[in-house]
């Protein structure tokens, strides 16, 4: 977008343009310009922002566009700014509120790093916490992470709530080493490691293990994990690895010949259901 003349932009999103140059904005004329809680993501050209008009950017996103996000001009950072890295947001689309948005999701770093937001709602019309989020949307995780639990945004094979109760990122296709890998103690028996994030995982998550012996059949849960206590499989068989983020679960009635195992963290309501 080219601008001339004044500019000001709160609470807004900015979001899949493309240019040649500047693909979020081209400002000119000398008149200030304003970012306050905006996102501007996702937009492609050689950079995303060149003004020679006096800018001030506070509490914004301005990252996670392509090539890069470089930023060109009089340009004045106020508060809590995101303008390098990914910043780990979910695809635009719509996540409440009145327009489509970019919803920052678990261990994304614009996540509670402004002590006293300078707008009390978001973009959406939600207010914001006391330690709240930079850009245009504030994450309230057990309203916002339920609807898009199933959703696979980067097209890996595991969905949200899987990809953040295991620790990883779920805007990045990832090995799928992270979600189960079998292994064999010296007694023969199946020892099945996956990722494990308490700390960002819904409190209403259960990391659940499920065996079939050949793809035909169902796979049944053996074991099962709702953040506090084992309620499917042998206490004694489970290990946690907090430093390394996993769970470890030895199956001692693994078949002889093969078998399948399955790696998944179900939503439930009602922890432990």
């Amino acid at each position: 977008m080219i601008w001339s003349g004044s500019l000001s932009l709160t609470n807004c999103t900015v979001a899949e343009n493309s240019a040649f140059r500047a693909a979020a904005f081209w400002t000119q004329g000398g008149s200030p310009i304003e970012f306050v809680h905006t996102t501007i993501s996702a937009n492609t050209a050689l950079n995303t922002l060149t003004t020679f008009n006096p800018t001030r950017i506070e509490n914004s996103i301005i990252a996670g566009n392509f090539p890069d996000s470089s930023l060109s001009g009089p340009i004045t950072l106020v508060g809590a700014n995101l303008t390098s890295g990914a910043p780990r947001l979910a695809p635009l689309g719509n996540y409440g509120g009145p327009n489509q948005t970019m919803l920052p999701l678990p261990l994304s770093p614009a996540l509670n790093q402004i002590i006293e937001p300078e707008v009390s709602i978001d973009q959406r019309g939600v207010f914001r916490q006391i330690q709240g989020d930079i850009g245009a949307v504030e994450l309230l995780p057990a309203i916002d992470l339920h609807p898009i639990w199933n959703t696979d945004f980067d097209d890996d094979g595991y969905n949200l709530g899987t990809e953040i109760a295991a620790g990883s990122n779920p805007v990045s296709q990832d090995s799928a080493d992270i979600f189960c890998l079998n292994s064999l103690d010296a007694n023969g028996d199946a020892l099945l490691t996956f990722g494990w994030d308490p700390d960002n995982a819904l409190f209403v998550t259960n990391w659940i293990i499920s065996f079939s012996p050949d793809l035909v059949e169902d796979f049944v849960p053996i074991f099962s994990y709702n953040g506090d206590f084992v309620t499917l499989g042998l206490e004694a068989n489970t290990s946690f690895d907090l430093t390394n983020g996993t769970i470890t679960y030895k199956d001692a009635d693994a078949p002889a010949a093969k078998g399948f195992y399955r790696f998944e963290a179900e939503y439930a309501p009602f922890p432990g259901s």
